[in-house]
């Protein structure tokens, strides 16, 4: 059974990553808000000519009047999931040896 030192580490941790992980998927709803924003004073329509999404990044095509640009959205919440996963078996990987060593 775990020790409550590195119980408590592996929480932390595991707290830390969440917090970046929310703020990274804060950042990146606000990266589609603004591709996808049209102020009030421009009275064009906002048209949506495609949207791809890849595992690494979203690409919305955005056409307002005679704009037409293309956002690339890069999916910035993947890295701390990454993380949170290789440390996660770091530590499982840690206690299962040192359960085979005691």
């Amino acid at each position: 059974m775990m020790n409550n030192k590195l119980s408590l580490r592996v929480i932390s941790r595991n707290l830390y990553i969440l917090v970046f992980t929310i703020l990274t998927t804060v950042n990146f709803m606000r990266d589609v808000n603004q591709a996808l924003y049209k102020p009030e004073y421009i009275a064009e329509t906002l048209n949506i000519n495609s949207v791809e999404y890849s595992l690494l990044s979203l690409k919305i095509d955005v056409i307002h009047g005679s704009l037409h640009k293309l956002y690339t959205i890069y999916n910035y919440p993947l890295i701390p999931i990454i993380i949170g996963i290789i440390y996660n078996i770091y530590f499982l990987v840690k206690i299962y040896r040192n359960k085979d060593n005691s």
